[in-house]
């Protein structure tokens, strides 16, 4: 990066990077330009020649239609779809299509069995809890002869979910048995309702995903 400039920088900006350049080396801190409503334009005039430089920006450049906005090239901010909010209070995962539900009394634990038939199969996984945090682990069922074990694939830990939802993957090295492991055995006094998902992408299907 040779310079970044922020222009129109209100206070709610200026105030926490005057905290955040005392962590930055010198060097870097001399690529960053902080301006208000004011001197930006002839600092990026001796930087950039007008002829490169967008009109909107102090230039002379133009689309080809005359738009001083130069939207052809420059990708102008914008207000995000809320189609795509992630927060549970605008799009939780409870009202998603194909989505099932776990009730988890205190002090106890689920499994999820996901089978898988191929080896370089892919399992996806999202999953949300009503209130608090709950602890999430992947594991994958070793038999032999009539001996079980449980070997971790995804360490367990406990998630925090109550804003967005957990999302993961994992590529599975061998058929076999998984266990996706909810764990509410820490908790002593509440229950927990888990919402979770999961999917397969077969081995083929991941490949072919790559390409495209």
């Amino acid at each position: 990066m040779k310079n970044f400039f922020i222009i129109n920088a209100s206070s709610l900006f200026t105030l926490p990077f005057s905290i955040i350049k005392n962590f930055l080396n010198t060097r870097m801190l001399a690529k960053f330009h902080v301006y208000g409503t004011e001197g930006w334009q002839e600092e990026l005039l001796n930087l950039i020649d007008a002829d490169n430089l967008p009109t909107f920006l102090g230039g002379s450049l133009k689309d080809p239609d005359g738009s001083p906005l130069c939207k052809t090239f420059v990708n102008h901010g914008f207000r995000v779809n809320e189609k795509y909010y992630q927060h549970k209070s605008v799009n939780s995962l409870e009202k998603s299509p194909g989505v099932k539900k776990i009730t988890l009394p205190r002090a106890s634990f689920s499994e999820v069995e996901v089978k898988i038939d191929e080896p370089g199969s892919i399992i996806e996984w999202e999953f949300e809890t009503k209130t608090r945090d709950i602890g999430f682990g992947l594991f994958y069922k070793e038999v032999d002869g009539e001996e079980e074990t449980m070997k971790e694939l995804v360490a367990l830990q406990r998630l925090e979910t109550e804003d967005f939802s957990e999302t993961g993957m994992y590529r599975c090295e061998k058929s076999g048995e998984y266990v996706i492991l909810f764990d509410n055995s820490y908790s002593w006094i509440r229950s927990k309702e888990v919402y979770y998902k999961t999917n397969i992408v077969l081995s083929k299907e991941h490949e072919e995903n790559l390409k495209n």
